[in-house]
């Protein structure tokens, strides 16, 4: 996820009956080529019997590898990403989002 270089948004699986609850997703947000400016409270692809289980839980840092509730505490010191820089400066993305499952 590092060399994405931008910001993550984890989610993770709610559903205490569920034979995967507890696994995370995570999703990319906040840039032009993303459709997300905010991380929604679900994660926008439903399962595969159409149940959205899986619940924002927080922030990615990736630098440390931990998950924030607050997006400020997410942040990692010298990126410009997520810093409020014109994005368009910065290099191109290999993809608009990553998914996991």
């Amino acid at each position: 996820m590092r060399e994405y270089g931008c910001k993550f948004a984890a989610y993770q699986n709610t559903d205490s009956e569920h034979a995967r609850r507890g696994e995370l997703k995570f999703l990319r947000y906040g840039y032009m080529n993303n459709s997300y400016v905010t991380p929604p409270d679900v994660f926008p692809v439903a399962d595969e019997d159409g149940v959205q289980r899986y619940k924002f839980i927080g922030y990615v840092n990736l630098g440390t590898g931990t998950i924030h509730k607050n997006e400020r505490d997410a942040r990692v010191p010298n990126d410009p990403y997520g810093s409020g820089e014109d994005e368009r400066l910065l290099p191109p993305s290999k993809n608009a989002r990553l998914w996991t499952r």
